[in-house]
């Protein structure tokens, strides 16, 4: 998402050269989009789940239920979209605020229809996405490759998660205070071990990323290529490493 920030702020700015008031744009531009994307998340759930609650005859059918609140997410995600926001943050906040709040006012079996019911599209979609990858590997063993671009990423991927997942869970304990549920340091690096797994959201992003701003006109070169080829390898390596190592962990 940050990267597409910085894209979109080349196509609007040229070949303006970056300064310290571009990166302060950029990061304020990249601030904005996750806080409106996620604002237009939860109210799209609060929506939905003062519908729930007040048109109750929406609970006369699990299949009504499930439906409706698929189309919605649905919804949620290409409105987002319309709006130059970010769909998948909007997707994952208004997901949350479902399973919070809307899926308390589903019916007995309108909860356990939706939850078997997302479990198995999310699995559909999981196995579906991760079996394209792999039928993939031999379309992009043509792509250029920069091993250092690769190896520098994977250092950041693991600083920039290891580092965001300490000082959230620490963040969160400083306010919660009380020292209920406490984790040990054990169990915090665990899941950042288990976070460091990219996933096809991201190779999904690179590929939507433009074509025309990346492509350097003087040797022709596009440079889209070498960044869907690195995260494609980040995917992929990521997955049979650390995936394949979590039940000795």
């Amino acid at each position: 998402m940050l990267y597409q920030t910085v894209v979109e702020y080349k196509e609007d700015e040229g070949t303006k050269a970056f300064d310290f008031t571009a990166i302060m744009v950029i990061i304020g531009n990249f601030i904005s989009l996750c806080v409106v994307s996620s604002l237009f998340g939860i109210i799209m759930g609060l929506v939905i789940t003062y519908i729930f609650k007040r048109c109750r005859f929406l609970s006369h059918s699990a299949v009504q239920e499930t439906f409706l609140i698929l189309c919605w997410a649905w919804l949620t995600y290409y409105l987002s979209e319309v709006f130059g926001q970010s769909g998948i943050t909007s997707l994952v906040a208004v997901a949350l605020v479902m399973a919070h709040y809307a899926w308390f006012n589903l019916s007995p079996q309108g909860k356990h229809v939706t939850h078997v019911a997302f479990q198995t599209f999310g699995y559909a979609a999981e196995a579906f996405v991760f079996s394209f990858i792999g039928l993939s590997v031999m379309y992009y063993s043509t792509y250029p490759y920069s091993w250092k671009l690769i190896l520098a990423e994977f250092f950041i991927v693991i600083i920039g998660r290891f580092s965001a997942i300490v000082m959230s869970y620490y963040m969160f304990e400083c306010v919660k205070g009380d020292g209920s549920n406490k984790l040990t340091f054990n169990e915090i690096s665990f899941l950042t071990y288990a976070a460091l797994i990219r996933g096809a959201i991201a190779f999904g992003l690179v590929e939507n990323l433009s074509d025309h701003i990346l492509v350097d006109h003087e040797t022709g070169f596009n440079k889209k290529d070498v960044i869907v080829s690195t995260v494609f390898v980040l995917v992929v390596t990521s997955t049979f490493i650390f995936g394949g190592l979590t039940p000795v962990v």
